[in-house]
């Protein structure tokens, strides 16, 4: 009996089997190549916790690893990867780029994937991989006729690019330039601060009259300040039911300092946005930036409306009134800068 039930065994196992493995597919861990082992590892261990990250990846790969990707060696790292629905998985494509991934970063650019939280990280990749696919989606990106402003995946990517990379990006600003896009100086201050872009036609080309990029920028700024206004108008009616509820003197400080360390919050983004004489600030200080100014904001709203309602005795009314006064103006030339 059981020669019988063994041999049944062995005839019915290959079939069981076999549809397991045609599902499974390409493997990420099959054909490593064996500098890349470390790297492997590294997107193995980070699988279960959807983060892998960009910097300590690529300084895993530097070296014998980044020349075996480069030279197509590892295509199974591109065709898994592909198909995972973890934006984290899809980003190790854009930070190691095979060269296999090219045509797939530019379908996920097209089509408004969101790869990792980081899509201008992967367009600057695609330059590197297929330049005319990454000239392409920037026309494309600015080609509606119905656009009124450079698209935000530019302005980004030209804010993360070498000096020797930006030419890439100088037929986009012909483009902003010649149909009065907002946000066209902002694209202009970031390609053209250093050569080789500096001396290109695209940096000195003619600009169209102020007043027409004025009238497109005012049709863009006023919508975005209705949010600023409304939150003025919600703080003033907080800060006069408060002052009914516990009086003038025992109005709490933190209440009404909201509108001050909005005011200081403006500033520290001010100045991360449009960064210092020598330029846009860099994604690194960008954050630091913020990581300081924003607790700085915060003390000093405080502490200013402490003196201003405690030692100068002012009014909360008055107070609110000329928060307001000083908070409208900013906000308007946050929003203004902005394009």
């Amino acid at each position: 009996m059981w020669p019988i039930w063994f041999g049944a065994w062995l005839l019915v196992s290959p079939a069981l089997a076999a549809p397991v493995a045609s599902d499974a597919g390409p493997s990420l861990f099959s054909a490593v190549p064996a500098e890349c082992e470390r790297v492997r590892a590294a997107i193995d261990a980070a699988k279960d916790s959807g983060y892998i990250a960009p910097t300590p990846l690529r300084e895993l790969a530097e070296g014998d690893c980044a020349r075996a990707i480069a030279a197509g060696r590892w295509p199974e790292l591109t065709s898994t990867l592909a198909r995972s629905n973890v934006s984290a998985q899809r980003g190790v494509l854009c930070t190691l780029g095979p060269p296999e991934a090219a045509h797939i970063l530019a379908a996920w650019l097209n089509g408004g994937v969101d790869i990792d939280g980081d899509n201008p990280a992967c367009a600057l990749t695609l330059l590197h991989l297929a330049p005319h696919a990454f000239s392409e989606i920037m026309h494309t990106r600015l080609g509606d006729p119905e656009r009124k402003q450079v698209d935000e995946l530019v302005l980004e990517v030209a804010l993360r690019m070498q000096p020797a990379e930006r030419s890439a990006l100088l037929p986009a600003l012909e483009q902003a330039t010649a149909r009065g896009l907002a946000g066209r100086e902002t694209l202009h201050a970031r390609l053209c601060a250093a050569e080789p872009a500096r001396s290109a036609p695209a940096c000195t080309m003619p600009v169209p009259p102020k007043s027409l990029y004025d009238h497109e920028k005012m049709r863009s700024v006023l919508p975005a300040l209705w949010p600023h206004v409304l939150g003025v108008l919600i703080y003033a009616a907080l800060l006069a039911l408060a002052q009914r509820k516990w009086g003038r003197a025992a109005l709490p400080v933190p209440l009404a300092s909201f509108g001050t360390i909005a005011f200081f919050v403006l500033i520290c983004l001010l100045f991360a946005q449009n960064g210092t004489e020598h330029g846009p600030l860099g994604a690194a200080e960008y954050v630091f930036a913020l990581l300081v100014g924003l607790p700085a904001a915060l003390f000093a709203g405080v502490l200013v409306t402490w003196v201003a309602l405690r030692s100068a005795r002012i009014s909360p009314a008055h107070w609110c009134a000329a928060q307001a006064a000083l908070y409208i103006p900013l906000a308007f030339y946050y929003e203004w800068t902005k394009l």
